[in-house]
């Protein structure tokens, strides 16, 4: 009777452990791809904030030669007595616009640069 009584305990530690050590391999697999598709979702991140870094740094340049286009022509119309009072108030806020613009694309510019650099050290 104690044969029958060992033979089964260590038949129950047998399964137990079968059933154990999978689960636990497959614990430590789901924490390392955890760990992977945070590292691959960073990188993502990283790669995207450069290509927008890309598209507002094209989009400042644009802007900032707008904005030289729009106050020469200002400059020039107004020096030769063209604009009436109401054009001269439309054209002077349309340049507070675009300089509120450029300024709010360097903003821009600013954080992902400073984003691209905190993140490009751990990658």
């Amino acid at each position: 009777m104690n044969t029958i009584k060992k033979t089964l305990l260590l038949s129950l530690i047998a399964v137990f452990g079968l059933i154990t050590i999978p689960n636990l391999a497959s614990a430590q697999t789901s924490e390392m791809s955890k760990e992977e598709k945070k590292e691959i979702k960073s990188a993502e991140k990283l790669v995207k904030a450069k290509i927008d870094l890309g598209k507002k740094l094209e989009k400042l340049q644009k802007e900032e030669a707008k904005l030289v286009k729009t106050q020469t022509k200002f400059e020039k119309d107004n020096a030769a007595g063209k604009l009436s009072p109401n054009d001269v108030e439309k054209i002077t806020s349309k340049i507070a616009k675009q300089k509120k613009s450029i300024e709010g694309l360097k903003k821009d510019i600013e954080k992902l640069e400073k984003y691209i650099n905190e993140n490009e050290d751990g990658i």
